[in-house]
């Protein structure tokens, strides 16, 4: 019993790793950057008052 509780705990956390890495990708790079890119000069204008 226990190599099989070792396997199935190894194979949560490699499941639960590559779910993460993948929700991470989109959630934290792809889709700001698909926002930027559909609002560019809006985005560009709404922070520009930053820069003054």
């Amino acid at each position: 019993m226990g190599s099989v509780d070792f396997t199935t705990q190894f194979l949560s956390v490699i499941l639960i790793t590559l779910l993460l890495s993948y929700i991470t990708l989109v959630v934290g790079e792809l889709v700001p950057k698909r926002i930027a890119m559909k609002n560019a000069e809006k985005l560009a204008l709404l922070l520009s008052g930053l820069l003054y």
